[in-house]
């Protein structure tokens, strides 16, 4: 069978997102898709999505691919079976140059898209008020309010028996066991030593969704979208973080007067990025782990920085004004 896309995005301005998923599928319960509620989410809370069925990239046209490229964010959707991301498409996926990010941890195996080095997934069937923890690894932003364990899922989940994330970042882990929850991994860089996948844009792991268990007419559970609240709020954050308009901090400015008159260019960039911003400050450059890999203050209303020494990938600027208040840009180097 051969999968088309629902619409050609084309161009895409701001904040926007590439759902891919499977229409087929059908939750016998609700009558809808199951990634529907995730889409539902999104839209919620801002985000045009646009819906996109060629799955399996090696049937996809050029126009296809495009889209998926000059996204500013494409999420893989639950409810797509894993065997469309073994070869030849996985390596199609890890060539797209745009944010990925996904919950479906069947396709990250080392036997379909290659960013973990385990083939191994677990399904953890219980009552469906169970409440799992997850232990919080870092300080990031994206865990603003909450640290050590939290409450993590409500409901049945399932995950990727693994314990590390090779050469990507472990942001979250299922308390006492070795699951990956929540990792982060840098573009251009091997997702572990030996795997030989190099994605070409950020890519991100945010474990959750079950469709294991069967209620008592034996139709199937979808608990794709299964967080806590709590979890929810890290979750969406981090789709903030990667389409570049996340605040770690709430500050009660008019960040809005400050994006109009705030000036970012040339993206991408080879050799410098010029900022032009009244009352400008000082900038920190940003990598994706959330590393601050440089910083300069401004003499006056434009700042000239020098990214020739950094690698080719995504970064984010945090742009500073003298009342101390801040934006995040984000730029790509070339």
């Amino acid at each position: 069978m051969v999968l088309v896309a629902v619409l050609n995005i084309g161009t895409l301005s701001a904040q926007e997102i590439v759902y891919v998923y499977d229409p087929g599928r059908i939750d016998a319960v609700t009558g809808e898709n199951p990634d529907i509620p995730t889409i539902r989410l999104l839209e919620e809370n801002g985000y045009t999505v646009h819906h996109f069925t060629a799955f399996s990239l090696s049937g996809a046209t050029p126009e296809q691919i495009d889209s998926l490229n000059s996204a500013d964010l494409v999420f893989i959707g639950r409810a797509v079976g894993s065997a469309n991301f073994e070869s030849p498409n996985k390596e199609l996926w890890n060539a797209i140059s745009a944010p990925v990010i996904t919950h479906n941890m069947w396709a990250l195996r080392s036997n379909r898209m290659n960013w973990f080095n385990s083939a191994d997934c677990a399904n953890i069937d219980v009552p469906l008020d169970e409440v799992f923890q997850g232990e919080i690894w870092t300080d990031d932003p994206v865990f603003e309010g909450l640290s050590g364990i939290v409450d993590w899922w409500t409901g049945p989940y399932s995950t990727i028996n693994v314990s590390d994330a090779g050469n990507g970042e472990v942001l979250a882990t299922k308390t006492g066991d070795n699951y990956v929850l929540f990792a982060r991994f840098e573009s251009f860089v091997e997702f572990y030593d030996g795997s030989v996948d190099i994605p070409e844009g950020q890519r991100v792991y945010f474990g959750s969704s079950s469709d294991n268990m069967l209620d008592e007419e034996g139709n199937n559970i979808f608990n794709y979208l299964g967080f806590t609240e709590d979890v929810k709020k890290v979750f969406l954050n981090e789709i903030a973080n990667l389409t570049g308009i996340f605040e770690p901090v709430n500050t009660g400015f008019n960040r809005k007067n400050m994006l109009q008159n705030l000036s970012v260019y040339p993206i991408p960039a080879s050799s410098v990025v010029n900022i032009e911003m009244d009352k400008l400050k000082s900038v920190d450059i940003i990598a994706f782990s959330g590393k601050v890999v440089a910083s300069a203050p401004a003499a006056g209303n434009k700042l000239v920085l020098d990214v020739s020494g950094l690698k080719r990938g995504a970064y984010f600027l945090k742009i500073s004004d003298i009342n101390n208040d801040n934006v995040i840009k984000k730029i790509l180097v070339e």
